[in-house]
Formats: structure tokens, C-alpha cells, sequence
């Protein structure tokens, strides 16, 4: 079986990114993966190679970075044994026998617009696998656009190196601190749902904080975008500091300081590395039974159904929350112990090196 592979990884987006990026500034979930999963392949001594809208092409972190406006040439893509195309775009791949095994690795959900080209059989037919992030997006892909269960596999992702090397934090609760809630989602996924929640939460624990890392910015749009009133709002809510989108290694910290990721989860998520970054910094979370997050939590968060009534959810959010924050104090040691091993677990699983390794021991196979 091949040791050493060539993998090339496509984005066909127009923002502008390469390896280095998440370690500098924020940048989306699914284009991060792509930036830790590539670096950790090169690490381990494959040949890696990125096409994305990169302003600076070059060698970076062990990564060979081009632009993807710029043809590939005929040659270089028949030298390589995987071309990994991020959320999608068969017109960026080469037609031919004897080429690479073409990979569509997607983190939309069913539902997006991005990814109904899926409808058609000869678009579909274009890829030789699909990778998928969880079970629950997988199942509604097969569902959905009747791809053959055979073409399919799960990789997960995984949490930030930044995360990951930091160290968690003490749980408020051994400590006396104030707890803190904290959101780390983009604004369209249940942020309104907390803003709503929190004074009832503050009135029942009036030191209580909430922290929000939330923006567009991610996504290369305008800090602001159209959910400034929910920004504003946070501005001006007694308890809430609002931080926009920050930096891995400043968030990390946030993480590490805060007691709860707060998440009313109010948009499917098909995977969530927000829960899984938290639950590697020693958060409780409290989250939805939603799309995948079930699944991502592996066991270790507070589920509450959501609603389509968003004043009725965040009551039951408020609740639970209280509720939570009371049996924290009646049984700290019981806490503690689900942290210490929900921490445990997050960091000696949830890694790029280790997906790293999953990616390479699968397309091995293919390529064998």
C-alpha cells in the first residue's frame, strides 16, 4: 500500500486565504479544516497542495498554496492521487483516465443552495467519493440526492491547534468564580434565542456574564452585516460583552475562562466545532437536539428540543440553564467528573493529527 501520497485540496471560493490564515485571524469552519487537515497531512510527510483564492502563493506551513483561478496543468493533476474539493465544484476537476480519485468533502447541509447540483445524476457522477462530517448530514445526502452508499464515508472534524495546546481551564464552581456563558456561533444560529433568554438567567444569578464571539467576518463579509441589531443589542444588555469574531488563540482563552457554551441551536448544524472546541476547553454545554449536534456531543452536553416559537424556546433555554447552574451547585463533584473526562476525551480524539491519519489510512484504499 502507498506510503507517501499527493493530495490537492480545491476551494473554489473567492476568499482570499492560505494555511497560515486561522492562525492569524478568523476564518469559517469548514475553510479552517481544510487549512489544519492540510497542514497535518504535510506534517506527516505527504505531498499537499491547496487551490484556493490565496492573494500569496507559495510554501506555507509544509503546504504548497496556488491560486485557483490559475489552471491546473494537465500534468501536476495526473500526478496526484486525490483531488479533495471543499463544498464543491466538478468544473474545477479534469476529465480523463488514469487521474486522481476526485473527493467532494462537504460540510453543507442537505438544504443549501451551494450543494444542489447534487440533483443532478451526471453532476453526481463526476465524483468517485463523497465525504461527509457526520452520520445525520450523511443520511439526508443519501435521502436527498440517492448518492450510492458505497461512494460514501464519514471524516470528522476537529478542534483548533490553539484550542487544543491550551490549557483548560478550572471549573467556576472549584474556584468561586462568577460563572460565564459564552456564544462562539455566527449570529444566525440561535444568538437572538440567548439575547432573549439571558435577563431571565441574570435575574436569577445577577453576577452572571454572557460573552459573544460572533460575526460574518468569518466568511470574509462586513463585521456588522445585517444582524447589527443583535450586535447592538448585545452592546447594550446589561451582563453581555460583545467581542465579535476574534483570533483562534483569543478565543481559545475566552474558552478556557468560560464556565457554559450557551447554544440554542436554532439552524442544523451537520457537525459543530463550536461544541467540539468547547468541550475540549472544560465548558458545560447546553445545546438543541438538532440536526447533528446529538451526535457531536458525544453524550457530554445539556440537549433541549427547540421550537419554532423562538419566545417559548428561550424560556425552556432560560430554564434549563438555571436549573443547571442550581444542580452545579448542589453537586459540584459530579461536575467535575463529567468535565475531567468529557476534557479527556475531546483532546486525545478530536485533533487534526488524528484526522490526519483517518484521511491518509482512507485513501490509501482507494488509491492502493
Amino acid at each position: 500500500m502507498k506510503d507517501k501520497l499527493r493530495v490537492c485540496f480545491i476551494d473554489p471560493s473567492g476568499l482570499n486565504y492560505d494555511i497560515d490564515t486561522p492562525y492569524r485571524r478568523p476564518l469559517g469552519g469548514s475553510k479552517s479544516a481544510l487549512c489544519y487537515l492540510a497542514e497535518q497531512l504535510a506534517s506527516a510527510g505527504h505531498d499537499v497542495f491547496t487551490f484556493t483564492a490565496t492573494s500569496k502563493p507559495g510554501l506555507v506551513r509544509g503546504v504548497h498554496c496556488y491560486r485557483n483561478s490559475e489552471p491546473m496543468e494537465q500534468d501536476f493533476f495526473r500526478s496526484l492521487d486525490a483531488v479533495i474539493s471543499l463544498n464543491g465544484d466538478a468544473n474545477l476537476l479534469q476529465d480523463g483516465a488514469g487521474g486522481p480519485v476526485n473527493v467532494l468533502w462537504t460540510q453543507h447541509a442537505h438544504d443549501q443552495p451551494q450543494i444542489q447540483f447534487l440533483r443532478m445524476a451526471e453532476e453526481r457522477e463526476k465524483w468517485d467519493r463523497f465525504v461527509f462530517i457526520s452520520q445525520w448530514q450523511k443520511e439526508r445526502y443519501l435521502d436527498t440526492f440517492g448518492i450510492e452508499p458505497k461512494k460514501c464515508t464519514i471524516l470528522r472534524n476537529a478542534i483548533s491547534p490553539a484550542v487544543e495546546h491550551a490549557p483548560p481551564g478550572d471549573p467556576w464552581f472549584k474556584t468561586s468564580r462568577t460563572p460565564t456563558l459564552v456564544y462562539t456561533s455566527t449570529p444566525f444560529r440561535g444568538l437572538d434565542v440567548l439575547l432573549m433568554a439571558f435577563p431571565a438567567i441574570r435575574a436569577a444569578f445577577p453576577a452572571i456574564t454572557l460573552e459573544v464571539y460572533s460575526s460574518l467576518s468569518i466568511y470574509g463579509e462586513d463585521e456588522e452585516g445585517p444582524y447589527t441589531v443583535l450586535y447592538d443589542m448585545c452592546r447594550a444588555m446589561e451582563g453581555v460583552q460583545y467581542f465579535g469574531s476574534v483570533a483562534q488563540s483569543e478565543l481559545a482563552a475566552a474558552l478556557s475562562r468560560a464556565s457554559i457554551l450557551s447554544y440554542p441551536n436554532t439552524f442544523a448544524e451537520t457537525s459543530c466545532i463550536s461544541v467540539m472546541e468547547a468541550m475540549a476547553a472544560g465548558c458545560l454545554i447546553i445545546t438543541a437536539r438538532l440536526g447533528a449536534l446529538p451526535e457531536t456531543s458525544e453524550g457530554y452536553a445539556i440537549l433541549l428540543d427547540p421550537s419554532p416559537d423562538r419566545i417559548h424556546y428561550a424560556k425552556n433555554f432560560a430554564t434549563t440553564t438555571i436549573d443547571t447552574l442550581q444542580d452545579v451547585s448542589n453537586n459540584p463533584e459530579k461536575y467535575r467528573i463529567l468535565l475531567d473526562t468529557q476534557i479527556s476525551h475531546a483532546r486525545s480524539t478530536l485533533t487534526w493529527a488524528k484526522r490526519a491519519r483517518e484521511w491518509a489510512d482512507w485513501l490509501r484504499t482507494l488509491v492502493a
